[in-house]
């Protein structure tokens, strides 16, 4: 274990120095002290000196410009020292070429060391200032020594080593400056993708949307932290799994992997490109994911980047706006029947509103004004009718929501005070919606819809449509209610309120019809008012009005709901008495004869159907009969027999 440590020491030292050795060789400095012990070494073997004074100066200067070198490559200098040493260093070789004499040009090729330096690791002010002194130090000793000791053609040796240091420095220094940037183009490249990764790094870890990087087999590279959450497992915990197998549903397994294969060889589809899949989600349910891939192609290969989306909450919407649509279709539909309904269609809305809401069962309460009662005029479903909703004394939920006009939804009808519990055991009935019809602010009538099984709560959709069923319906009514109005006032006398000539024709047809197939009598009584004409030139017309109005209305109280009374012209009615004797016919008119108000009187013809005669035929015997009663003193009844003959009643039968 000892000679185990021992080792383990000697590498680390041996490595430390090994760095120690290239720190100090890849130094800027060594050139001087290589170029400086050059310089003594040349001046020392083989030189003679002419200045010993000055060549022993160069030599010490040298010397200590090699140690400060060597100094300097194990230290941090200032930054004034990177110039000040090859500046001295070209102060030096001058120096020295003045002591050796003219004899020795060659030491003047010295100055190319500094020159070099400069080049290298200078500026072009300092690449400048050292040439320029790199020509004086060479022509310094020219100068100051003159012809004595230097010929002419040392000038000529300065300029060659003067313009070979420009040429060699400035060609150093160009490319020196295009390396430099070039690396600083590199480098702003470097720098430029390494903050791109950040980026890309920093989008990919805060997006909402799960991103996966796979390999060409589709095993997973890494993928980012909304991946963790969609998926419900770390990156690192499925680094080299395969993907389909891991996380994409068993039902589309074999499809996705056909689409990555064609997609890594550039076969695939933008369909396969672009997809959606069942995907594994934390608790293992399989969840709905848009899948949008892209490839890209590099040392490691091809990579297949794939950017998922959890749309389920897109498939919702997209569920509920199917929905709504059928919905709406399901409304347009009924409200089409609905609108070529002739009566006003209560049953056709309740039907109507139990299947839209899915329920089993629907009551419509209709407005009775002069009773102050809910009247059930419309239902649909399995179920007994449960009468009338009074809308005075105790109050009921049906009655509160036509009060208010406010839908109400009751999930538990049998536990609820506001309900009466009769009609909920009578119906079976669980859990209800009232939703009251209004139209122009008016309250019209309530529509309640029931289900046996409970319903905890009411979806939004079915309260919605059931709502716009209920304006639908609001119209509906009031449209069937005008086409009433409009078919009553065809039909019916403007003054009086009863039947026209024309209701009074086609009445006649269908009774007479009537009577062929069953074989029973039709009588009519004509009536007409006697010395009207004198109560109206009397009294005025509007007397004579309301005295017509105060007998139509006085003579229907007196006739079976199946009998019409009809205002034949003027003072003149014609009361039709379907399956009516003629015995019976005239107790009928002596009935109507008394009942007219005040003083007034009135004669009356009757006449019975003979089988075979048309309805004109019927009517104008009856008028004969009663032109016979108005000839013979008036204030009577005479009966018209088929035979054509008149019988005028006993003075006292009434």
């Amino acid at each position: 274990m000892t000679s185990q440590a021992a080792s383990a020491n000697l590498r680390v030292r041996i490595a430390r120095a090994d760095r120690s050795a290239k720190a100090v060789l890849s130094a800027p400095f060594v050139p001087f002290v290589v170029g400086a012990g050059g310089a003594i070494g040349i001046s020392m073997v083989g030189l003679s000196a002419r200045h010993p004074e000055a060549f022993l100066v160069g030599v010490g200067l040298a010397a200590a410009l090699s140690v400060v070198g060597v100094i300097a490559t194990l230290i941090k200098p200032p930054a004034w020292f990177g110039v000040a040493n090859p500046l001295a260093a070209l102060v030096i070789v001058g120096i020295l070429r003045y002591g050796s004499g003219s004899d020795e040009m060659v030491l003047g090729l010295l100055v190319l060391i500094p020159v070099l330096w400069l080049a290298l690791y200078g500026t072009r002010a300092q690449l400048g200032l050292g040439l320029v002194l790199a020509a004086v130090v060479l022509a310094a000793p020219n100068v100051f020594a003159g012809g004595n000791e230097y010929a002419f053609s040392e000038w000529r040796h300065v300029a060659v080593i003067v313009m070979l240091a420009s040429f060699v420095g400035l060609t150093v220094h160009a490319l020196v400056l295009d390396v430099r940037n070039q690396k600083t183009i590199v480098a702003n490249r470097e720098r430029a993708l390494a903050d791109q990764t950040l980026v890309t790094r920093a989008v990919v870890d805060s997006a909402f949307d799960a991103i996966v990087t796979l390999d060409a087999q589709g095993r997973i590279i890494e993928w980012n932290g909304a991946a963790d959450v969609a998926f419900g497992r770390a990156s690192a915990d499925v680094a080299g799994l395969d993907f389909i197998d891991e996380i994409v549903g068993p039902d589309r397994r074999d499809a996705v992997r056909s689409g990555l294969a064609r997609i890594v060889t550039r076969e695939g589809t933008d369909r396969e490109r672009r997809f959606e899949t069942s995907v594994i989600g934390p608790t293992g349910q399989l969840t709905p994911f848009e899948v949008t891939t892209t490839t890209t192609r590099g040392p490691d290969g091809v990579r297949i980047h794939a950017f998922a989306r959890d749309i389920s909450g897109r498939r919702l919407a997209e569920q509920a706006a199917n929905r709504h649509s059928a919905d709406l279709s399901r409304l347009l539909s009924v409200a089409s029947q609905l609108g070529r309904s002739d009566t006003g269609g209560r049953t056709a809305i309740c039907v109507a509103a139990q299947e839209l809401a899915g329920a089993d069962m629907a009551l419509f309460f209709e407005l009775d004004a002069t009773r102050e009662v809910l009247t059930g005029t419309g239902r649909s479903g399995q179920g007994p009718d449960v009468g009338e909703v009074v809308l005075s004394g105790k109050a009921s939920m049906t009655a509160m929501v036509f009060a208010s006009g406010r839908a109400e939804f009751i999930a538990d009808l049998r536990t609820d005070p506001r309900i009466d519990q009769s009609i909920v055991v009578k119906l079976g009935a669980a859990s209800a919606l009232f939703q009251p019809i209004v139209a122009d602010g008016r309250a019209l009538g309530v529509l309640v819809v029931y289900w046996l099984t409970r319903q905890d709560e009411l979806p939004e959709r079915i309260a919605a449509i059931v709502a716009l069923f209920a304006a639908q319906a609001a119209a509906t009514i009031e449209r069937g209610d005008l086409l009433a109005r409009l078919e009553a006032l065809t039909r019916t006398d403007a003054l009086t309120g009863a039947a026209n000539r024309r209701s009074l024709e086609e009445t006649m047809v269908r009774e007479l019809a009537s009577a062929e197939r069953n074989s029973h009598r039709v009588s009519v009584v004509m009536l007409d008012l006697d010395h009207f004409k004198a109560f109206n030139d009397s009294r005025g017309h509007q007397a004579g009005d309301r005295l017509l109005v105060a007998v139509s209305i006085a003579w229907r109280a007196e006739l079976r709901p199946s009998d019409t009374l009809a205002r034949y012209g003027g003072e003149e009615f014609l009361a039709v008495l379907p399956d009516c004797e003629l015995p019976t016919a005239l107790r009928v008119a002596n009935r109507l004869r008394a009942a007219v108000p005040g003083a007034q009187t009135v004669s009356a013809g009757i006449a019975a159907w003979d089988g075979t005669e048309s309805s004109a035929e019927l009517i104008g015997r009856a008028d004969a009969a009663l032109y016979e009663a108005k000839g013979s003193g008036r204030d009577r009844a005479i009966v018209s027999h088929p035979t054509g003959s008149h019988a005028s009643p006993e003075s006292d039968e009434n």
